[in-house]
């Protein structure tokens, strides 16, 4: 199961790099290229009264090409478009099946690493548009992120301990 939805959560975020999210650059030293950074939810259905996993994937783009963050924990909040207040906690890096547990906070080429993070037991009070929000630093560059993302009153697929949707399916003694 654990696979599973760290399957879906990586398609999610190749979804989510073909999406806009709002972006942050940092210069770096004289004579290094510029990186753009990205945030995107990875998580999909997320909805209130349970708790649940919200995960996110940071981006950074040089001339190079795309490098994933990885590694360590970071601090993100979960804020309501519409106010109260925030969930906010240590987002743990949880790496992609195949792919090495990485324990420092960095950029990494994706064929060295690829992950999440993952901020676990998040119960959302109310329905609506949320933000996450995460700081970090990138060299010695301060790095803000901000994306958006929706929370639904009720799951729009079977939630832990929901029955499955009733089906008709052909068994070995159907013709």
């Amino acid at each position: 199961m654990r696979r599973a939805l760290i399957a879906v959560a990586l398609l999610g975020l190749v979804a989510a790099a073909c999406s806009s999210g709002e972006t942050s650059t940092t210069g770096g030293s004289p004579g290094a290229a510029s990186t753009n950074f990205a945030m995107q939810v990875a998580s999909s259905d997320l909805y209130t009264g349970t708790p649940q996993r919200v995960q996110v994937g940071v981006f950074g783009t040089t001339d190079q090409g795309t490098e994933l963050l990885t590694g360590g924990s970071i601090p993100i909040a979960l804020v309501a478009d519409g106010g109260g207040d925030p969930i906010s906690g240590q987002a743990h890096y949880v790496p992609a099946p195949g792919t090495p547990s990485v324990a420092i906070v960095g950029l990494t080429p994706p064929s060295q690493a690829r992950g999440v993070y993952q901020l676990d037991d998040v119960t959302f009070p109310s329905a609506g548009v949320w933000q996450a929000q995460l700081s970090f630093t990138a060299g010695t560059e301060p790095i803000d992120l901000t994306t958006r993302f929706a929370v639904a009153d009720k799951p729009a697929l079977p939630a832990p301990g929901q029955p499955a949707p009733h089906t008709q399916n052909l068994t070995m003694k159907d013709k």
